[in-house]
């Protein structure tokens, strides 16, 4: 070998010398090369349902809405006015028994007036207001009081009744919704072979009960009443309330065991 290599050039020399360092640096720390995996992790086994739970209801609140308005020549007469009549009409209303926190002005305007010739009349202010009744046994009284504290300034507008405290029937609403979408789960689960197991997801859709209106043309004796045409009483409103339904959607996913 010494012989060999004495005759070998330089550059020969560098070459074998690196090809032994190599051999000895590999031998030494074997490279392993795994080929990279492209399938995708194993998902557990899930089934998706969707269940529907509804509760009735007994409607016992009944809304209101009501106008006021005053005409006069100038804006601040057509102001004081219009303060005047609705402060009379929510202390009367309050008196037949409805919670002052119960009302609420939900619209106010003022703009000029003008004959049926189109001519300039003054000014016109008007307030909106909406009274929340309840029990419904009080409603009689208390527009018949809106009523009377303003006479033709005053204007009845939609009657709707509902169910005031919704939250004991969501509650029986979503139990039922529940219980209904794990009963289809379980079915699923056992048509497949598998035990049902833990929720992953749950997501709700709410369907509240619409309140029920009542056109403002069943109490045009109110506008009449300042006449003697009629008069309305507890005793002379008569409001079936019925039942209402409210209804909840319940998506749920369970693992599958």
């Amino acid at each position: 070998m010494e012989r060999f290599t004495r005759n070998l050039p330089t550059w020969a020399l560098v070459a074998i010398t690196a090809v032994a360092i190599a051999v000895i640096v590999v031998g030494r720390s074997p490279v392993h090369v795994a080929a990279a995996s492209t399938a995708p992790p194993a998902s557990p086994h899930e089934v998706t349902v969707t269940g529907t739970g509804t509760a009735q209801g007994i409607p016992n609140r009944l809304t209101v809405d009501m106008s006021v308005h005053r005409k006069r020549p100038t804006v601040q007469g057509s102001l004081s006015a219009l303060h005047t009549v609705a402060k009379q009409l929510f202390a009367s209303v309050e008196k037949a028994g409805v919670a002052k926190k119960d009302l609420k002005t939900t619209d106010f305007d003022i703009d000029r007036h003008y004959t049926d010739r189109g001519v300039r009349a003054g000014w016109e202010a008007s307030e909106d207001i909406t009274a929340t009744i309840t029990p419904l046994t009080l409603a009689g009284p208390a527009i018949q009081a809106a009523e009377n504290s303003a006479g033709t300034g005053v204007t009845i507008g939609q009657i709707s009744i509902d169910v005031g405290q919704d939250k004991p029937l969501l509650a029986k609403a979503r139990r039922n919704a529940f219980v209904d979408a794990k009963t289809k789960a379980a079915q699923f689960a056992g048509l497949a072979g598998e035990p049902l197991g833990q929720v992953a997801n749950i997501s709700e859709k709410v369907s509240n009960a619409q309140p029920i209106p009542y056109p403002s043309d069943d109490f045009d004796a109110l506008s009449n009443a300042s006449a003697g045409v009629a008069r309305l009483d507890e005793k002379s409103v008569v409001l079936q309330s019925g039942r209402q339904p409210l209804t909840v959607h319940v998506t749920v996913r369970w693992t599958l065991n």
